[in-house]
């Protein structure tokens, strides 16, 4: 019993990219590039003694970069942890059902 989470919205996905011209691909791009830019500088100051504790951390480019990434890489990983979840939940409930003679 698959829920299909994960397959409806990576074909709406792909709907959606091949009518706006890849779009969503290269806005993940750049926003992985933000995230690992943004994380780089930051442990770079903090390596050479200028960014103190996590008062300095990027999080503005953190969080540009994610919203930027979430329809290719941050969606489709949560749409794919919850069907795990779900898949389980199905499998021990109908595992209980049959134990009790349901």
């Amino acid at each position: 019993m698959d829920n299909g989470l994960l397959e409806g919205y990576n074909q709406l996905i792909s709907l959606v990219n091949s009518s706006v011209g890849g779009i969503f691909i290269i806005a993940a791009a750049i926003g992985a590039a933000i995230i690992i830019f943004a994380l780089i500088g930051w442990l770079w100051k903090k390596r050479k003694g200028g960014g103190g504790g996590m008062s300095g951390f990027p999080w503005m480019a953190v969080i540009v970069g994610a919203v930027l990434a979430a329809p290719q890489v941050i969606f489709p990983f949560i749409l794919g942890a919850f069907q795990i979840l779900i898949s389980v939940i199905m499998k021990l409930g109908s595992w209980g059902l049959s134990q009790i003679g349901g």
